[in-house]
Formats: C-alpha cells, sequence, structure tokens
C-alpha cells in the first residue's frame, strides 16, 4: 500500500480510486488497489493471498489420487479460492472444471515448486468481477526464476471464483537464456494518464524491478535462469502454472 492511500474510520485505508469496504487485511500483500470493493471482493483476496504465502511444507505425494492430494494443506487453501464447480482456463492448456480436477492441477504444480509463492501488484475490481495480477516466485532446477501473472475472476457466493482466466508474461523467463530472444510484448508500453492526485505515475515492470533477481527477493541474486537452456521453458518438463 502507498503512503498516499487516504485514512477510513476504524484505522484502515483504502487507494485512491478504490470504493467501497476497506478491506484492510488484503492491503499489505497488494500494490495497487482499485475499483469497486464489495465484501465478495474482500473475501477473494483475502483467500488469494492466503494461499500465495502459505508455505507448502511436504508437497502432495505423486502417488495420491485426487481425492486425497485435495487434503493437503496448501491443496485446500487453494480450493477455498474456487466453487466447487468453479471452471479454471490456463493460457494454452484446457479448461479445468471442478475441485478434483482444479485440486489434481495445483497438486502437481506444487510437487514441482513447492517454495511457490507470489504478491498482488495491480488489482482492479468492479462488484462481482476482478482482474487479479501477481509476481510469481518459484524455484526451478535450482534456479530462482519470477515472472508476473494476470488473472480475470467472476466471483459467486462468498467471493469464490466461479470462473478465472490466467495470462502469463514468460518473457521474463527467456530474456536472459536464449540469445535471440523476442522483444517483450509490453516493452515500452506505460500508462499515460493523469495518476490520482498525490500518488506518483505507477512504474512499468522494466524500470520497477532490474534484469537481476527482482523485488527484493532474499538471497544472492542472479539474472533468472543462468545457464538453463531456454527451450525447455516451453516443453512439458515446465510445470503448469498455478
Amino acid at each position: 500500500m502507498t503512503s498516499s492511500a487516504a485514512a477510513l474510520p476504524g484505522g484502515s485505508a483504502r487507494e485512491p480510486g478504490a470504493t467501497g469496504v476497506g478491506c484492510a487485511g488484503a492491503r499489505a500483500g497488494i500494490e495497487r488497489l482499485e475499483g469497486r470493493i464489495t465484501p465478495n471482493v474482500c473475501a477473494f483476496l483475502e483467500r488469494q493471498l492466503a494461499f500465495g504465502r502459505m508455505a507448502t511444507g511436504t508437497p502432495p505425494s505423486a502417488e495420491q489420487i485426487p481425492e486425497e492430494a485435495v487434503g493437503h494443506p496448501r491443496v485446500a487453501a487453494y480450493l477455498d479460492i474456487f466453487d466447487p464447480e468453479a471452471t479454471l482456463w490456463e493460457a494454452g492448456s484446457t479448461p479445468k472444471t471442478g475441485r478434483l480436477v482444479i485440486g489434481a492441477a495445483i497438486a502437481g504444480s506444487l510437487r514441482m515448486v513447492p517454495d511457490l509463492h507470489y504478491t498482488g501488484t495491480d488489482v482492479v475490481a468492479d462488484g462481482g468481477t476482478v482482474m487479479f495480477g501477481q509476481w510469481n516466485t518459484a524455484t526451478v532446477r535450482g534456479h530462482k526464476v519470477a515472472y508476473p501473472q494476470i488473472a480475470r475472476n467472476v466471483l459467486g457466493d462468498e467471493g469464490r471464483t466461479i470462473q478465472a482466466r490466467r495470462y502469463y508474461d514468460r518473457h521474463v523467463l527467456v530474456r536472459d537464456t536464449l540469445p535471440n530472444a523476442p522483444k517483450g510484448l509490453f516493452d515500452g508500453i506505460a500508462d499515460r494518464g493523469t495518476p490520482p492526485a498525490g500518488r506518483p505515475p505507477h512504474a512499468s515492470p522494466q524500470t520497477a524491478s532490474p534484469p537481476v533477481w527482482p523485488r527484493g527477493t532474499q538471497g544472492t541474486p542472479m539474472r533468472c535462469c543462468a545457464g538453463w537452456p531456454g527451450p525447455g521453458l516451453l516443453g512439458p518438463d515446465w510445470p503448469s502454472p498455478w
């Protein structure tokens, strides 16, 4: 939360441009929050961020059937984000519907990247619809990686997602490993509108994060995926996104 957020009754705070409930409990995990924040949106944000910061512990076992995998604490926390009959579309994959199918997908991801964490970046809500931007970090084959993600969530009862579509910018993963990596699709594109009063213009990802391990991650900084063959990023061993 930026220092320009306005104080609300009861000691909570809200970003400029956000209306509705304060939802102070979700503020620490989001860089910028705008739009109409209903109680359902607040409940969704709190569940989404709780999963993002949660430790996996012992990952789900590959020998577990889906009915067993959904009992893992972090898989259960992930499924708490969704309605039992939710549909999830991941970029480049077929839709996943229902608790067991979505649970099996996240269980597989946590087996490959058990240290997956994320925080919210740009989040915009309009009642029952939320665009949730996040910054993912994980260790893959001994290499620290990080990349942005955006998802459109349609919310149902109690703020649980009934439809979600997710997209990932993996250019940050290949730009340091492929000698002829293409230019980033959004390089040079920035928001040129007038910022709200008292708020500086929001920095683009290129200016907000250096080409080394970004956003203040603990440990020795390194260029993303150095020495890791670039084509392997797109192969079947790359984990299904989360």
